[in-house]
């Protein structure tokens, strides 16, 4: 496919199932496990968020590679990540993705958002999560794969929310891909280096 084919699948995913929310398109524009996993981010979030829209700032392609910029803005309306509605309305906040094309759709996806920046118009900070119990904040105990399946120290609520929401994000926009650590493990060799 050229370049230009290949923006135009990032920018169908944008326009047609992200802002207007087509879900059908996505088994046009994306390969089966990526698709399924985009389907099960773009519904709920639009339901949190129903006027959400991403702006594509800039599209570029390199052979199989899509490099995009977007802004983001939406009014939060429904429940959220345990959260109820605010009103709020974030605004031009920043996402930066990698897209892979394979076979002539989107095969999978690497991005950063600016997650803090969305928080913080929305009026949550990291320090307003919910908590359980009588309004204080309850350790969390998470297995790190660093640690050999021995617990990790407690967490804020506030952190694992953040790293759940990461890790949700890593999972829909790379499916099956390898994850950090190891990547790591195969740019330094068995040395595993962090």
């Amino acid at each position: 496919m050229t370049a230009e084919q290949n923006k135009l699948l990032v920018r169908r995913l944008v326009e047609e199932a992200v802002n207007r929310g087509d879900l059908d398109v996505l088994d046009e524009v994306a390969k089966g496990e990526l698709a399924a996993a985009a389907r099960r981010w773009v519904g709920p979030f639009r339901g949190s968020f129903p006027d959400f829209q991403m702006e594509i700032v800039d599209l570029v392609a390199d052979g199989e590679k899509v490099a995009a910029h977007f802004r983001c803005s939406g009014t939060h309306l429904g429940d959220w990540m345990g959260h109820p509605p605010t009103g709020r309305r974030f605004r031009d906040v920043d996402e930066i993705y990698i897209f892979r094309v394979s076979g002539g759709k989107l095969a999978g996806a690497f991005g950063v958002k600016d997650n803090m920046d969305r928080m913080r118009q929305l009026g949550l900070s990291t320090g307003a999560w919910p908590a359980s119990g009588a309004g204080r904040r309850t350790p969390i105990r998470v297995r790190d794969p660093q640690l050999s399946g021995q617990l990790a120290p407690p967490r804020r609520t506030a952190d694992l929310a953040c790293g759940l929401m990461a890790a949700c994000c890593q999972a829909w926009i790379n499916p099956g891909g390898t994850g950090r650590q190891d990547r790591r493990k195969a740019n330094h060799g068995s040395r595993g280096h962090e």
